[in-house]
């Protein structure tokens, strides 16, 4: 599959954190939630879908794709890459929504805006859904499992991407 060279991180060294220290949690400490508390959910609880229940899919039926059907793509079809071209990578080389890259730089994921706070995350083979996520006050978002559990967090970082750590401090990859 082919991505456009501005979004892919082996071209573009910008959006590479190897290059790039400023999108790089090791040397940025300010994106970093183990030096920066405020971007950490165990000392920030207005990020913590524990603490923040408009954040929290269990409490939050509006962000429940269970019972609002319209951030859900088994019932809307424009939110759902098999359906809509538009917003699947194979047909779509510059989707709209991000390209979730691991820390080698292989793209594993890509993203579909559900709705304005709302992202669906997708397996970069299957094309199928396998997370979500729930844009926060420090405008990241906390990443869900289908199961309702927080698996993930995306940092903003300066060049209009983010970080991608699994729980609060594992930096796992970049999105673009």
């Amino acid at each position: 599959m082919l991505i456009a060279t501005n979004r892919n991180p082996i071209y573009n060294n910008a959006i590479n954190p190897v290059y790039n220290h400023s999108i790089n949690p090791i040397y940025n400490h300010t994106i970093n939630p183990i030096y920066n508390h405020s971007i950490n959910p165990i000392y920030n609880h207005s990020i913590n879908p524990i603490y923040n229940h408009s954040i929290n899919p269990i409490y939050n039926h509006s962000v429940n794709p269970i019972y609002n059907h319209s951030i859900n793509p088994v019932y809307n079809h424009s939110i759902n890459p098999v359906y809509n071209h538009l917003i699947n990578p194979i047909y779509n080389q510059s989707i709209p929504g991000l390209y979730i890259f691991n820390r080698k730089n292989q793209l594993i994921e890509f993203t579909v805006l559900a709705s304005e706070n709302y992202i669906l995350i997708y397996d970069i083979q299957s094309k199928t859904q396998i997370k979500y996520g729930i844009k926060n006050l420090k405008e990241g978002y906390v990443i869900f499992d289908l199961n309702r559990k927080v698996v993930e967090q995306y940092v903003k970082d300066s060049n209009g991407g983010f970080i991608v750590f699994e729980g609060n401090t594992n930096w796992i990859g970049n999105a673009n």
